[in-house]
């Protein structure tokens, strides 16, 4: 979750300060690397007690927002109506990382039972901080080159109100450390 934190962070930032985003890949490239290479364990966390920071934020109801992460997570997993050996390891990866408790651990494995729904995900953001936080963590989670997964992120995205700017520099991260 703190890569996700970073991440979102990175993303936002670049946003706010209107980085062309082919800044980032032109300095990759000008230091031999390509866009691709991201090292998830090299990703600086994003600064403490900030908007990215999970650990230190509640959601919208006032639930611990690493809980909602692991929610938008699951959600986007059943996008296509089931989650899939590879989506239900980092979901359990995620949830065994985040230190919560063994009913919080219960009431997420509840979720997987429960259809999708990016409305409702969405409901539980406060900030387009957290906005953009829920829609990294579902993009990591989806096959953006199917269809289900695709129209899932739309409506995600639509009701997170994220700039499209901002969706497409957020996925083009999440991409990048799928890659490596």
């Amino acid at each position: 979750l703190a890569v996700l934190g970073g991440l979102a962070y990175k993303a936002w930032n670049d946003h706010k300060s209107n980085t062309p985003q082919g800044a980032a890949q032109n300095a990759a490239q000008s230091a031999g690397q390509s866009a691709g290479d991201i090292d998830p364990q090299a990703i600086p966390p994003a600064p403490a007690g900030s908007a990215f920071d999970p650990a230190a934020l509640t959601d919208r109801s006032g639930t611990d927002f690493r809980l909602t992460l692991i929610k938008a997570m699951i959600s986007a997993a059943l996008a296509e109506g089931h989650v899939d050996q590879r989506e239900h390891q980092i979901i359990r990866q995620q949830v065994d990382g985040a230190g919560l408790e063994a009913d919080e651990k219960g009431f997420l494995f509840e979720e997987l039972s429960k259809p999708s729904d990016p409305i409702a995900i969405a409901s539980l953001t406060s900030g387009e901080e957290q906005a953009a936080e829920v829609y990294l963590a579902s993009v990591l989670m989806l096959d953006t080159t199917a269809s289900a997964d695709r129209r899932y992120l739309e409506r995600l995205g639509d009701a997170l109100r994220l700039p499209m700017d901002l969706r497409s520099r957020l996925e083009a991260h999440a991409q990048q450390v799928v890659e490596a």
